[in-house]
């Protein structure tokens, strides 16, 4: 029989304190989800004591805001806002056009029919104004243009034209079919679609499979379209006085401090409940504002780190960002790399080009080369290419070398398969 025995062994255990967690779980919430939080927080502890706006002030200093400036009618989605008429008046507006081109297209989108066409003999009805063929002739390419693909089309077969010169822009075989046996398409007679052609049946079953994914009536299923989720942004890349600055958003958060009311109450109460209860208050409103602290603190220093990082990109110098990984910003910052994956996750960045997620300005690097670089410079060879004698992976690959972002024929493949972007020989047009 085996004698028992008593034994202390030293071990290393990682416990989580309530204080770590916290930490954790505030670094991970975006500025409106951290803003409700901190709403509910003040509810539930009386030992939160939200402070009163104060007036501006000049430079960094921060600016005391108890809710989000409200610039537009307060009021519910307006879903009547939304209709396609609507819808391609705004998108034409957006394009600023001279003013009569701007003018025809806004006519234009009220002749369309409720299926989203324009029939020719509203067209012909056009040319009787005097208006020059010309004008016609832009502002129905501007119509045809918008979204959703399709609309402004003066037939069925042009309307999936139109779709699929925006949708698959290479599917030389679909256009074909529809432009030269869209009564035999209807029938679903494949072979002698491929008679007719000179195609094989398995090519032309394959296109046809790819226009059966398209809507011949681009507003006959028109929905009302959902209600619009805002980004809040957490960081704002602003200049001020020639200089560039990376700013927290925080005027859109509450603001706390400890009540002196309650601390007061808590030193002069002899009931030992009371004091037990603010006791444990206040603990969870010093935890709740130091972690408050950190979390702001950690994402000012990742901001400040992109700005650094990225700033030709926010001067308007060029496009591209210069590669930087999460690892290597874990390393300036002195954080885990986790930390910082935490700090950029579900956050987002306001700056003149726009509103981008953090997680955006961390691109890997490729032969010294940022990955969104690459990808950039892709995309712009390919539209440029000849449709008759596409580039192959090898002379993108030189030509991106020439440019100096040096990358094997590979790497150039995995990015356009990356990218959607077929092989040279399927883009080839005949």
């Amino acid at each position: 029989m085996s004698e028992m025995e008593l034994r202390l062994e030293p071990k290393q255990v990682l416990q989580v304190s309530p204080q770590m967690l916290l930490a954790t779980r505030m670094l991970l919430m975006p500025a409106q989800e951290l803003s409700d939080y901190l709403a509910r927080a003040a509810e539930e502890n009386p030992l939160l004591e939200r402070l009163e706006p104060c007036s501006f002030s000049s430079g960094r200093e921060r600016t005391y805001a108890v809710e989000p400036p409200h610039t537009a009618e307060v009021g519910r989605w307006d879903a009547s806002m939304t209709s396609l008429a609507a819808s391609l008046t705004e998108q034409i507006e957006r394009l600023r056009q001279d003013k009569a081109t701007t003018a025809l297209c806004t006519y234009m989108v009220q002749l369309l029919d409720e299926n989203g066409y324009l029939h020719p003999e509203d067209l012909a009805d056009i040319r009787q104004l005097g208006i020059e063929q010309t004008l016609i002739d832009r502002a129905l390419a501007i119509l045809q243009s918008l979204e959703p693909a399709g609309v402004g089309a003066r037939s069925a077969g042009e309307c999936l034209l139109l779709q699929l010169q925006r949708r698959y822009p290479r599917e030389r075989t679909a256009e074909q079919i529809v432009t030269q046996c869209l009564p035999l398409l209807a029938k679903k007679q494949c072979a002698a679609i491929a008679r007719q052609l000179g195609l094989p049946e398995s090519e032309v079953r394959r296109a046809c499979g790819l226009i059966q994914r398209l809507e011949p009536y681009p507003a006959g299923r028109e929905e009302p379209a959902p209600e619009p989720v805002y980004v809040l942004p957490d960081i704002t890349v602003e200049e001020t006085d020639g200089q560039w600055c990376a700013l927290l958003n925080d005027r859109y958060l509450p603001q706390f401090s400890i009540s002196r009311q309650y601390v007061a109450l808590l030193e002069r109460s002899d009931e030992e409940e009371v004091r037990r209860y603010l006791k444990q208050k206040l603990r969870q409103a010093q935890w709740m504002l130091s972690c408050l602290e950190k979390r702001q603190h950690t994402l000012q220093r990742c901001a400040d780190l992109i700005l650094h990082t990225q700033e030709h990109f926010f001067r308007g110098e060029t496009a591209h960002l210069s590669p930087m990984t999460l690892r290597e910003a874990s390393v300036h910052m002195q954080l885990h790399e986790s930390t910082v994956g935490r700090c950029v996750k579900g956050k987002y960045l306001q700056c003149r080009q726009g509103a981008f997620p953090l997680r955006y300005f961390f691109s890997g690097s490729v032969n010294g080369c940022s990955g969104q670089a690459l990808r950039m410079e892709f995309r712009a060879l390919i539209r440029t290419e000849n449709i008759h004698s596409p580039l192959s992976d090898q002379t993108i690959a030189r030509l991106l070398g020439e440019k100096g972002m040096p990358i094997a024929r590979r790497t150039v493949a995995k990015y356009r398969e990356g990218l959607g972007i077929p092989p040279a020989y399927q883009r080839k047009r005949t």
